[in-house]
């Protein structure tokens, strides 16, 4: 049993990511006392490390972590060295991450892991993202993060649920944020381009440039000294002109 606690922790610790013990105790099964004793009481023998985390409401406060990420890498590929199964098990880890803000955290830096270190085909990775929104499909900032990989797929369906996917975001926000503006400005350019190849009259393509250019304006005031507020401007500004 301890083998897999210490698989599943260093699965996320690889990547400098910490495991929430509810996660831990609903992947490895049993009760509480029996993960309190196979597990808790056990990690200052050095099979895990115990890292306490302030905490409110029902998000986690205990965590465990391997001695080090560059350890937990080399042993995750000596013990399962074959990637499909690694992928079979991060998808059972993701299958156990319950609703909340800081396992939101876990799930959005665990899907970024994934492409930065280019592990896995964009499909698979689509499908976690996918999953990944069924369970956080009320969660604001999964949902923009979610909307990043269907930018991505770079079609017309998924570009537009994207779209739907920020404006319901966006209503569950207390404040405007500036982050969210900047992405439906995105994704109202990319929608633009891809209007452009597929009509003649450009009457759709000039209705999400246009609403592109306002959503780019109200980002720079929101966050005036942000590359970013002008960056995706900039690129919309040049492709205008390209195509004139």
């Amino acid at each position: 049993m301890r083998k897999k606690h210490f698989l599943y922790t260093a699965l996320l610790h690889r990547y400098k990511l910490h495991m929430p013990a509810s996660i831990l105790k609903q992947i490895i099964g049993g009760d509480w006392e029996d993960f309190t004793n196979n597990v808790i009481k056990v990690e200052g023998k050095g099979i895990l490390i115990q890292e306490n985390v302030k905490s409110s409401g029902t998000d986690p406060d205990i965590y465990f972590r391997t001695k080090h990420p560059i350890i937990a890498d080399e042993l995750i590929n000596k013990l399962v060295p074959n990637k499909d199964k690694q992928y079979r098990l991060y998808e059972k880890i993701i299958h156990s991450i319950d609703v909340g803000a800081r396992n939101s955290y876990l799930m959005i830096n665990l899907l970024k892991s994934f492409i930065r270190n280019n592990d896995y085909s964009k499909s698979k990775i689509e499908k976690l993202y996918d999953e990944g929104y069924r369970r956080f499909s009320d969660d604001p900032y999964y949902i923009l993060n979610y909307t990043i990989n269907l930018q991505t797929r770079d079609n017309e369906s998924d570009l537009k649920k994207a779209l739907d996917l920020l404006i319901y975001a966006e209503s569950l926000l207390d404040y405007r944020n500036h982050r969210f503006i900047h992405r439906r400005a995105i994704i109202n350019f990319e929608l633009a381009k891809y209007y452009y190849k597929e009509e003649s009259q450009l009457n759709y393509t000039y209705t999400y440039l246009n609403e592109a250019e306002s959503l780019f304006v109200n980002k720079q005031i929101l966050d005036p000294f942000s590359v970013y507020s002008y960056d995706g401007y900039i690129q919309m500004l040049i492709w205008q002109l390209e195509k004139n």
